[in-house]
């Protein structure tokens, strides 16, 4: 995503701030840099404690250029590469979505990249990838 952003494209990001607890805003740096946008959905007012538990977003939607959509249960980390034995062998499934179904899935992105931003900066326009 940094390449892309890199290479001018727009790259939106949002991720569950409870399910990346461990995460650190350092973890962006080089996203950010690059142009990349990120956003925490629901974040918590205080550091270990999240009364809006049953908010989450633990959704995974890829949409690129508006025409092809991934939605399912993909996470992202090494972890779930089925390297660590601590881990095991992780089986995630997850579709690649084409056609009209595509703006569906980009439009549930756009709300809730609204909601969490607070910006309310994007709007329907097939060349976003968003993630």
């Amino acid at each position: 995503m940094t390449k892309k952003a890199n290479e001018g494209v727009k790259v939106r990001l949002l991720y569950d701030e409870l399910g990346s607890r461990g995460m650190t805003k350092r973890f962006f740096r080089e996203f950010r840099q690059a142009g990349g946008r990120v956003e925490a959905f629901f974040p918590s007012k205080l550091k270990f404690i999240n009364l809006r538990l049953n908010f989450r977003n633990h959704r995974k939607l890829v949409i690129i250029d508006g025409k092809v959509g991934y939605v399912g249960g993909f996470n992202v980390g090494d972890e779930y590469l089925g390297l660590n034995p601590k881990f095991g062998y992780w089986r995630d499934t997850h579709l690649r979505i084409k056609g009209s179904a595509v703006k569906a899935i980009q439009t549930r992105f756009i709300l809730d990249w609204n909601q969490a931003s607070k910006h309310h900066d994007i709007t329907y326009q097939p060349h976003y990838f968003l993630l």
